[in-house]
């Protein structure tokens, strides 16, 4: 039995599969755990990846051309990143033997509670993330967009070098 993750409270988020077999166990709560098994089902590493001072954890993840994308929320803020919101969202992207290449931390204007759940690449890289926010305050912007609820589904859209693209806010009130 190997062990992944820290406690039993992790949650399994995701299962990748890469070109040559490999699968990746994305597990989490307050931090994102990250476990290799060769294609005969042998660990062969488990990786944590945080932020200082905050609490992330993962929601969904992709794979694409043996690069991992892991889509998360986080409270805290990542190097070369800025906070904006309580709950911010995070692609985090790693190459197959678990070295972040890349991340991306984004929040709408606070006090903003940014929960993204679904995330999409497609073939040239570019990804799509959706989720909702909500807020407690009567600011509501994300990305330059106004709901007029107090929650909406959020759609957006980065190239591959994690430039915004677009977004699309729809009410979640009826």
């Amino acid at each position: 039995i190997s062990t992944v993750g820290s406690t039993p409270n992790s949650e399994v988020k995701d299962v990748l599969v890469d070109s040559s077999g490999n699968s990746y166990l994305i597990t989490g709560d307050t931090n994102i755990y990250v476990s290799k098994f060769n294609s005969s089902g042998t660990n062969q590493w488990t990786k944590t990846y945080t932020s200082p001072l905050g609490s992330d954890g993962p929601r969904s993840a992709e794979i694409l051309n043996d690069v991992i994308y892991i889509n998360g929320l986080t409270t805290g803020t990542w190097a070369t990143q800025s906070k904006t919101g309580n709950f911010d969202s995070l692609v985090l992207i790693l190459d197959t033997d678990g070295n972040q290449t890349s991340v991306k931390q984004t929040g709408g204007s606070s006090p903003a509670l940014l929960i993204p759940s679904s995330l999409a690449v497609d073939s040239n890289g570019n990804y799509y993330q959706a989720g909702h926010i909500s807020w407690t305050s009567s600011t509501r912007t994300l990305d330059s967009q106004t709901c007029s609820s107090s929650s909406c589904v959020f759609v957006r859209k980065f190239n591959s070098s994690h430039s915004h693209q677009w977004t699309r806010l729809y009410s979640w009130d009826s």
